[in-house]
């Protein structure tokens, strides 16, 4: 990947550039929770290196331009269903593209967008069970003013939406799953 001019493609690319910056700088990076390694750190950096790439003009973005997007066929159900089960076995830490091709045997893209295809998405998979994370861990330690520190363990670094998405998850918020 190389750069190819240092211009925003956008005004709106830039203003999601510079959000997304201030949301890593402030709300992770700016929380000491948030900084021992958590699976929220690797997110955010996840979360810079995708926009960058999106924002600024590369070659990357000029190949995707030029080819058009691939048509990757769906996985076939067997290898959805292992990778699946090795997302909710790890989500407990980073899950790196990687891995999944070495789980596969297919390129990196090539899962992400076969999973894509077989109606599913990996981030929701491993969204959801990093929610179920926090749950089990707010049950073990019934401590109710761990949540935000539970949360962030798990990669979640806005409170507010975390208990949102936690409450309609559950019915319950996190404070009374703890509570039990």
């Amino acid at each position: 990947m190389r750069l190819t001019g240092i211009t925003p493609l956008s005004e709106e690319h830039a203003r999601r550039w510079a959000a997304t910056v201030v949301h890593v700088r402030d709300r992770v990076l700016g929380n000491p929770m948030l900084l021992d390694g958590s699976v929220a750190l690797d997110e955010a950096f996840g979360l810079l290196a995708s926009r960058f790439l999106e924002t600024f003009p590369n070659t990357v973005l000029d190949e995707v331009t030029r080819r058009g997007p691939a048509r990757t066929p769906a996985l076939p159900a067997r290898l959805v269903r292992r990778v699946t089960e090795h997302l909710r076995a790890h989500a407990h830490r980073p899950v790196d593209p990687t891995e999944l091709a070495r789980l596969t045997g297919a390129p990196a893209r090539t899962v992400l967008a076969g999973l894509r295809r077989a109606g599913t998405d990996p981030a929701t998979v491993l969204w959801r069970a990093r929610l179920h994370g926090v749950r089990d861990d707010l049950r073990a330690t019934g401590d109710a003013t761990a949540v935000e520190r539970i949360a962030g363990r798990w990669g979640f670094v806005r409170p507010g939406g975390f208990r949102v998405a936690y409450t309609r998850a559950f019915g319950e918020t996190p404070e009374e799953t703890a509570g039990r």
